[in-house]
């Protein structure tokens, strides 16, 4: 009987070994496809700032080109404005015999 004790060791403790490492893989799968999931989900956020960094872009542009367009038309309005309060200016000469 004790002849079978050194060998009863040596297959405890191989199956001991063999449980160990098939642990560890089962872990390693579960913690590859939590990381994969992670991922999957940072990258769909990071996709949609990508979008709202993009939109928010677009609304920039537009709101330069629409103040471009504003400055036009008040440069032109400060012209007619100018312009008129001159004529104002002279009509008002003529009215008050150049005072």
């Amino acid at each position: 009987m004790e002849a079978f004790l050194p060998y009863v060791s040596v297959i405890s403790v191989a199956l001991a070994i063999y449980a160990a490492i098939r642990t560890n893989r089962k872990e390693l799968k579960e913690e590859t496809k939590n990381d994969t999931v992670e991922m999957t989900t940072l990258i769909v956020k990071l996709e949609n700032i990508n979008a709202g960094i993009n939109e928010i872009k677009s609304d920039f542009r537009t709101m330069k080109t629409d103040l471009d367009s504003l400055r036009e038309r008040v440069a032109r309005i400060d012209e007619s404005t100018k312009a008129a309060h001159k004529r104002l200016d002279e009509h008002c000469a003529i009215d008050h015999g150049g005072q």
